[in-house]
């Protein structure tokens, strides 16, 4: 399993996770990477 360091992103998993019981969730673009801005939205 993988730390999750960002907060917001932490209880989505959590929601995700408690809702849809997925086998795994996958993230992709700059949030996967490592490099987004903080001061940015979150897209969907």
């Amino acid at each position: 399993m993988i730390e999750i360091q960002d907060a917001t992103l932490a209880e989505l998993t959590r929601a995700l996770v408690e809702r849809f019981a997925p086998e795994r969730i996958i993230l992709f673009g700059s949030r996967a990477r490592g490099d987004h801005h903080p001061d940015r939205w979150w897209t969907c």
